[in-house]
């Protein structure tokens, strides 16, 4: 692997790392320190749509925890799609990227697991959610990857094409 992109990919997993770290050390705060967490974000979240639509829209502190943890997910599908990118370069192919949503399950299955340990206590329910922010993710980056890959392709093509300078 050439020297830039191995760079990358170093960058690439030590955010992967962060974010896992990030999830996972979340996951370990006790009931009170969560919800304290949780209710700080959720009043910085409600004071900007308070000012972007004038009190009209009120979210619920469940409503941004599930957001926070679909947000998260989303994220690390990302990051690991990057990574997948630039490590098989020219070799990427659509059932790599279906290999990757494995790891998206792997985090979220672990992540209840903890919060089991931390007496929050977990949900089937947040897996499926946790995954759907991952799942979008992934979806998302496979269809900009190979949009962003026809259009390269067909400016090679074009340019191929054009007759040499005179």
């Amino acid at each position: 692997m050439e020297r830039k992109r191995k760079t990358w990919a170093w960058i690439f997993v030590a955010l992967i790392t962060v974010t896992i770290g990030f999830i996972w050390i979340n996951s370990c705060l006790d009931k009170t320190s969560s919800a304290e967490e949780s209710g700080a974000v959720h009043g910085t979240l409600q004071k900007i749509l308070d000012f972007i639509f004038g009190g009209k829209v009120v979210i619920s502190q469940a409503a941004v925890r599930k957001l926070a943890h679909f947000t998260e997910f989303f994220v690390l599908g990302a990051e690991i799609c990057g990574l997948y990118a630039i490590v098989k370069a020219e070799k990427v192919r659509i059932l790599g990227f279906i290999s990757v949503l494995q790891y998206g399950t792997y985090v979220a299955v672990i992540d209840e697991g903890i919060q089991v340990l931390s007496a929050r206590g977990s949900a089937v329910s947040d897996i499926f959610l946790d995954f759907s922010g991952y799942l979008l993710s992934v979806v998302l980056f496979v269809l900009a990857y190979y949009v962003v890959n026809k259009i390269i392709t067909a400016k090679k093509i074009k340019t191929a094409k054009l007759p040499p300078a005179e």
